[in-house]
């Protein structure tokens, strides 16, 4: 009966996210500051210089508190459930380390193709495998910022502001370092500019 309850209210927020299709009905929402975190997998690495191994190794990032903006084309009263696009979009996007990566040196833009980006869009457990993290969807980072700047189908799957995992797009790439940094830069059209990065980490 449980089971059945679960359902009924899963197919029931679909539903209130399908109403709000309509792009006229939801509001714009904006970047305003941005944070990372390391992680194993979902969970947060609060140890200083944490060692973990490079394929179970993320970046979680997020975009905290949100502005939003009425659609130029919406209605009085918008739905703010749902996701449309970036009311100003992101221009550029960029990951430097303080150590070489990628044969990358320090300091200088690494290519993106080298990470993807995903969210968790799992009904979690308390035992959490590599294999129920592999079900999620992944996107490049590229595909991923196209995706929040326009619209697309897969919109309904985006939740930018809630949290996004970033992993070494090769997980038979083998990576050893030490205290590791990431710096992740974002520019938004505006000229706005935000950084942030995270804490020193060993790669094994």
């Amino acid at each position: 009966m449980k089971k059945h309850v679960i359902l009924l209210t899963i197919t029931l927020l679909q539903l209130s996210f399908v109403a709000c299709k309509d792009d006229s009905g939801i509001c714009l929402l904006g970047i305003t500051s941005l944070k990372l975190t390391n992680a194993t997998y979902l969970e947060p690495l609060d140890i200083p210089q944490a060692t973990v191994e490079s394929f179970e190794y993320r970046a979680i990032l997020e975009f905290p508190e949100p502005d939003t903006k009425p659609n130029p084309n919406g209605k009085p009263n918008a739905c703010v459930l749902s996701f449309d696009k970036l009311h100003t979009p992101v221009s550029n996007f960029s990951i430097t380390s303080n150590v070489k990566l990628f044969n990358t040196a320090p300091g200088e833009p690494i290519d993106l193709k080298n990470f993807n980006i995903y969210q968790c869009n799992l009904l979690l457990s308390g035992n959490y495998t590599e294999r129920d993290d592999m079900m999620n969807t992944r996107y490049s980072i590229k595909n991923w910022i196209n995706l929040i700047n326009t619209g697309s189908e897969d919109k309904r799957h985006l939740k930018p502001f809630r949290k996004s995992y970033i992993e070494f797009a090769d997980k038979n790439e083998r990576i050893e370092v030490e205290g590791m940094t990431l710096k992740f830069t974002i520019t938004l059209d505006d000229g706005t500019l935000f950084t942030a990065e995270t804490r020193p980490v060993n790669l094994d």
